[in-house]
């Protein structure tokens, strides 16, 4: 019995991983469509990339937290107005009109894949 239990404890973290790795892959992809709808010059993707390494690193650290969710939604939301922030030094208004357009419909389909989740697990 404590086989199975092993077994189905192992299983669950390689499932586990394999999201993440997904969502990393997933993260790498929408980077590079923002790269190429933004019309961004060379070293204006460099500075992207930088930037977005960045605030991924602090959206980890915050998805880790120990914190109750509403804090983490608090503090995501932080981030996010930082994020924006330092975007608007880095495009010009055109670029960053289009940014927010489309961080609206990525917002929208995350919202909508999250309501899928919960229909299966209800």
């Amino acid at each position: 019995m404590r086989v199975l239990y092993l077994v189905a404890f192992l299983m669950a973290i390689k499932v586990s991983a394999q999201d993440q790795k997904f969502n990393a892959d997933k993260f790498n992809g929408t980077i590079e469509n923002q790269i190429v709808l933004l019309d961004l010059n060379e070293s204006q993707k460099i500075q992207f990339k930088e930037l977005n390494d960045k605030y991924l690193i602090k959206l980890e650290l915050i998805k880790n937290s120990g914190k109750a969710k509403f804090e983490k939604f608090q503090d995501l939301k932080k981030v996010r107005e930082e994020k924006d922030n330092q975007l608007k030094f880095l495009l010009d208004k055109k670029q960053f009109k289009i940014y927010k357009e489309s961080q609206k419909k990525n917002n929208s389909i995350i919202r909508e894949e999250f309501r899928k989740r919960f229909a299966k697990i209800e």
